[in-house]
């Protein structure tokens, strides 16, 4: 069996297996494994150790950082945020951090690391480092702060896994998304979206936007798109005459594009989206291997 049809059965056995996830989990591990790409263990602990002399500059640490640097000599670069003079330093003290917690010690993947860390540093923000901590010590307080959130992240993706197994997951809602709402409620309020806003839809009411999603999302492409468009345009009483050209077309409506862009977004965390800005505005879209099908995604997500 030569490559090319090995390809293709490999690519056709990922197809088969996508089917049978959501399109929320999809739509997530997309993300997730382009920031694995985007983002280094390097950048991480930078940002890591920049917060950790930001946090030691605010308490006054008197205690010599690497046994020959103060904080007071370290104040101006710090204040003045001149990263160029305090990237070796802070790139040390981050990777410690990182090793000190669990992060490092279970070898914790990059995503998880980064969702952890935003809330982590929050909590740093709101429970600062006092000035009678050692060096040592303060490196150690903020990775056991890296390490509970870490903990708080995997009970909250075990969990959303568990709510994607209930047999009553993808059923359609028709309430309005609330505060407090469930994670399962809000991914079927997307989908609700998705399938009834006029401008997502049809001439007959085919849910054309959903389906591009779900394709996309799934794999497809533009082709078998454009045949799920035809069929659900026969269904419902279409002529089924889309081709290529009109689906670009299609998809090119700002209004249209706009209400796509917010809804798929919606899947994420907040924290999640912005890294993917972050991720895309130093043109990790560019540099990253993804397949046509997850660089549309990721373009929907980052815009």
């Amino acid at each position: 069996m030569n490559r090319q049809v090995l390809a293709s059965e490999a690519l056709r056995l990922s197809r088969t297996a996508l089917q049978r996830v959501p399109t929320s989990v999809r739509i997530a591990s997309i993300a997730e494994g382009f920031l694995r790409q985007a983002f280094t263990r390097d950048d991480m602990a930078l940002s890591i150790g920049l917060h950790a002399l930001l946090a030691m500059e605010k308490a006054g640490t008197t205690d010599l950082i690497e046994g020959k640097t103060s904080i007071d000599e370290l104040r101006p670069w710090i204040k003045r945020n001149a990263l160029a003079k305090l990237k070796g330093i802070a790139l040390r003290l981050g990777s410690r951090i990182f090793s000190l917690s669990m992060a490092g010690k279970n070898k914790i993947s990059l995503p998880i690391v980064e969702e952890a860390w935003g809330a982590a540093a929050a909590m740093l923000e709101r429970h600062p480092v006092s000035a009678d901590k050692s060096v040592g010590q303060v490196l150690t307080y903020i990775a056991n702060a890296l390490t509970m959130r870490i903990k708080d992240v995997l009970k909250t993706r075990k969990r959303r896994v568990e709510i994607e197994q209930d047999p009553d997951f993808g059923e359609s809602t028709h309430r309005e998304p609330e505060p407090g709402m469930s994670e399962v409620a809000v991914w079927k309020e997307i989908e609700r979206r998705f399938k009834s806003d006029p401008d997502l839809l049809g001439p007959k009411g085919e849910p054309w936007a959903w389906l591009y999603i779900e394709g996309r999302a799934g794999g497809l492409s533009e082709s078998e798109i454009v045949e799920q468009w035809n069929e659900s345009s026969r269904r419902a009483g279409g002529d089924g005459s889309m081709n290529r050209s009109m689906l670009v077309n299609w998809l090119r409506n700002g209004k249209r594009r706009a209400i796509m862009q917010e809804l798929t977004k919606r899947y994420l965390d907040e924290a999640t989206v912005e890294r993917l800005k972050l991720a895309v505005a130093r043109g990790a879209l560019r540099t990253a291997m993804l397949q046509p099908f997850q660089r549309e995604i990721l373009e929907l997500l980052a815009a």
